[in-house]
């Protein structure tokens, strides 16, 4: 009987943190689609929204996935394609605060400053431009040898 207990446990827990095959090539076959397309003209808004969707459910139904990091990268990547800046910035936050070890997070960091300066430019509002600058920073602070520095010094001293 704790035999049992523990295999449906394991199984259980694993069907939470690993996709089903079905699910993971839903996503990639949306996503296939949807920047093929994104190829060969514009971004679709309704498109970019749907594939969102697609990632928002795919994340939540597999918080341990592996691919997750990666995933979100592409889920920021869309957001900024339909100028939605700071829904992106909520990406990488996440991104930050969930792998804070992994192999990307400098350009995690740096991203977060260049989406408030994406932000910037499209609205010339000027806490953009302050948030901006303290993202820059406090990248700069945290990866001071990261191959990004010089852009973000670039970047700060434009918009000053």
């Amino acid at each position: 009987m704790i035999r049992l207990t523990i295999i449906l446990t394991s199984l259980v827990v694993f069907s939470c943190a690993s996709p089903s095959a079905k699910d993971w090539k839903h996503l990639q076959g949306q996503e296939k689609a949807f920047f093929d397309e994104a190829k060969e003209k514009a971004i679709v808004k309704t498109d970019a929204e749907t594939l969102l969707k697609e990632y928002n459910l795919f994340l939540e139904a597999h918080p341990k996935f592996e691919e997750n990091p990666e995933i979100m990268l592409r889920q920021a990547d869309v957001y900024l394609g339909i100028d939605q800046w700071f829904m992106a910035l909520k990406v990488f936050t996440n991104f930050e605060k969930l792998y804070p070890t992994h192999k990307r997070i400098g350009f995690v960091s740096f991203s977060k400053g260049m989406v408030c300066e994406m932000a910037y430019h499209k609205s010339s509002y000027p806490k953009h431009k302050e948030y901006s600058i303290a993202l820059y920073n406090e990248f700069l602070e945290k990866y001071p040898d990261h191959f990004l520095t010089e852009s973000a010094r670039g970047s700060i001293k434009s918009m000053k």
